[in-house]
């Protein structure tokens, strides 16, 4: 299968993931998309030799003054999900790698926005909708870093890929340097605990990986990579 074959298949597929009605079936589609490349560059990059045109940048449209850390703290877990770096570029969101690699994180990430989206419809209030997609991003950035684990870790060649593709990012780019935030504490209402709770239980049903259940720490990407 071709390059422009594997594009093809894969965007259809995070067509498909933009399905927020059906959010398991959106995690397959984007999981199979992610398996699918890893096939693809395993049998046809040839890490060793690549050059310039083979990096690529994917920009979101929106722009924002101040993002939300939440869609920050997102944005670096998908990123590292498929060997990508975040960064905002003039208050526009970029994902820079390998230009495949970044064209998935891109469509990824804003497949799970817009899920978020749907599913808090019914959210109310400000700080209630704050919190309803602070437990939203905990829940998805957790599976996603034990995703990125396992595949780092697995024993096979898409595990020796993938190793040379993050440095050969990190020396085209530069070493992403990632921030921690360090959030305020106080006391939540019962209605912002409800809504924290419901955002976890709608980001486990849109989960890459089911069987992980611990929060996320906040990491939201700098501004200048």
């Amino acid at each position: 299968m071709n390059q422009e074959k594997v594009i093809k298949k894969i965007k259809k597929m995070l067509a498909m993931a933009a399905d927020v009605s059906s959010p398991n079936e959106a995690a397959t589609a984007a999981k199979m998309a992610r398996a699918l490349m890893d096939k693809y560059q395993v049998s046809e990059l040839d890490i060793d030799t690549v050059n310039h045109s083979d990096f690529g940048q994917y920009t979101q449209n929106k722009r924002y003054k101040r993002r939300p850390y939440w869609q920050q703290t997102l944005a670096v877990y998908v990123a590292q999900f498929n060997d990508c770096i975040a960064r905002i570029s003039d208050g526009h969101l970029e994902f820079v790698g390998f230009i495949m690699d970044a064209e998935i994180a891109g469509r990824m990430f804003e497949y799970l926005l817009t899920s978020a989206a749907a599913l808090s419809k019914n959210i109310r209030g400000c700080s209630e909708r704050h919190c309803y997609f602070k437990g939203f991003s905990d829940q998805l950035c957790q599976r996603l870093k034990q995703l990125s684990r396992t595949r780092i870790e697995s024993e096979s060649d898409s595990n020796a890929l993938v190793l040379k593709k993050i440095q050969a990012v990190n020396n085209h780019f530069g070493e992403a340097r990632y921030r921690k935030v360090k959030t305020p504490s106080r006391t939540f209402s019962d209605s912002e605990k409800k809504a924290y709770l419901s955002g976890v239980t709608h980001g486990r049903s849109v989960a890459i990986h089911p069987e992980v259940k611990k929060n996320a720490p906040a990491l939201p990407f700098s501004k200048a990579v």
